[in-house]
């Protein structure tokens, strides 16, 4: 009888679900682009109006009038977005790097593969030094296809991270601005919530958009993954039982 758990029958392929995973990134990545969009809008009418986007007149705003400051308010947004948001994002990113890599990164010990190996898989630097070694088209070709879906990975959490840190930017100039101007969206829409209660639900907030900024700078662009190839499982593991054998001797 076919073990079911050792082939792979009845478990999700891995490239369906990095595929899943990336599709449910995206979709999250525009949830957090409209709502940095919001907040800016919603900052725009309390520094021009005193209101905002749920206080305001719609029915009786005078959009005639207001074209020139719509045209500032849309210039001066693509230019945070283009030019200072990516300038303060790259000086943040690399304070972020050097503290990590500096105090809480620490690589993979060789001796954890060893110890600990799923059945049927490999390492990534194995498998490309083993297609480097024999030259096999379709390992040279998995190598790539990796690589490839790597490459993908790592642009889904750049772009996620960026769009994060925008919407926190905007959520804290938001914050600012309602001291000045009166009451935010967020603050008017949440009017019936005990004040202690938003303050936490806006910290959970504000951690969960710096969470994911710091998780996407923090990134390894060449991470070693476990990689499905039972030929070189078959050696390594060969391998790595002589070894134990001969240790224990």
């Amino acid at each position: 009888m076919t073990d079911d758990s050792n082939n792979g029958i009845g478990r999700t392929p891995p490239d369906a679900k990095v595929l899943g995973l990336l599709e449910k990134a995206g979709e999250f990545k525009w949830m957090l682009a409209i709502a940095a969009t919001t907040l800016y809008v919603d900052c725009a009418l309390m520094v021009h109006a005193h209101k905002n986007l749920l206080t305001l007149d719609w029915p009786k705003f005078n959009w005639t009038a207001a074209l020139g400051t719509l045209a500032v308010a849309a210039l001066f947004f693509s230019i945070l977005i283009s030019a200072v948001l990516p300038f303060l994002e790259f000086f943040f990113a690399n304070a972020v790097r050097l503290a990590y890599y500096q105090w809480i990164w620490t690589p993979d010990s060789d001796q954890v593969g060893r110890l600990w190996r799923p059945r049927n898989m490999v390492k990534y630097h194995e498998l490309k030094e083993h297609a480097d070694r024999t030259q096999s088209q379709y390992v040279l070709a998995k190598c790539k296809e990796w690589d490839e879906k790597n490459r993908k990975s790592a642009e889904e959490a750049a772009q996620l991270g960026s769009v994060a840190f925008r919407a926190l930017w905007f959520l804290i100039a938001n914050l600012i601005l309602s001291l000045k101007y009166g009451p935010a969206a967020i603050f008017s829409l949440a009017g019936s919530m005990e004040s202690d209660a938003l303050r936490a639900t806006i910290l959970a907030v504000a951690g969960i958009l710096c969470w994911i900024s710091c998780v996407s700078w923090c990134r390894d662009p060449k991470p070693d993954k476990w990689i499905a190839y039972a030929p070189l499982y078959d050696e390594l593991h060969a391998a790595e039982e002589r070894q134990r054998e001969a240790y224990e001797k």
